[in-house]
């Protein structure tokens, strides 16, 4: 449970050392943020009244990153429910957790502004759809030429968790 206390002392914080150029705290909210590093540039307000803030640009990222998350849910309960083949519920049951765990990733990296982050995470939207999006076609639609382009998904995928090494090793630290 959050103490009156700790809200005074996160408000200090923020307005004692938020970053130059990030937006301070208004009166009646907080500013959290990570202690990594290469990713202090994400900023979550959490204001008291109910309030949300994001950084330019995150906004289409969440977006995106929502609809991931509650359609592979969605087809996850599909397959565990509606789906007979044993194959094709270990498939599904893949591709829906694949799906959601990007969608949990594109929301941690939607407030990123490194331009190598929104590579990444165009890679993983275009991983999702390759990989999760083929075998959905392939086994809920009948669609099994798509299938073929699971492997190609899969590779934009790994593709985009390098990228996410190198803007980590490329980024430049500050004190902040």
């Amino acid at each position: 449970m959050v103490q009156d206390d700790d809200i005074a002392l996160v408000r200090k914080t923020c307005a004692a050392d938020a970053p130059a150029g990030s937006v301070r705290a208004r009166p009646g909210s907080a500013m959290v943020w990570p202690d990594f590093k290469f990713l202090s540039r994400i900023y979550i307000h959490v204001h008291l009244s109910g309030e949300f803030e994001m950084t330019t640009g995150s906004r289409p990222w969440l977006i995106v990153a929502g609809i991931l998350g509650a359609t592979g849910v969605a087809l996850g309960a599909i397959a565990a429910h509606a789906v007979q083949d044993p194959v094709a519920v270990t498939s599904l049951e893949r591709a829906s957790t694949y799906q959601i765990l990007h969608a949990i990733a594109l929301v941690a990296l939607s407030g990123v502004t490194f331009r190598l982050m929104g590579i990444a995470r165009a890679l993983m939207l275009l991983g999702v759809v390759g990989f999760s999006g083929s075998i959905y076609a392939k086994y809920l639609l009948g669609l099994t030429a798509l299938g073929k382009f699971a492997p190609t998904g899969g590779t934009a995928l790994i593709l985009s968790w390098l990228v996410v090494v190198l803007a980590a090793v490329l980024a430049r630290e500050t004190d902040s």
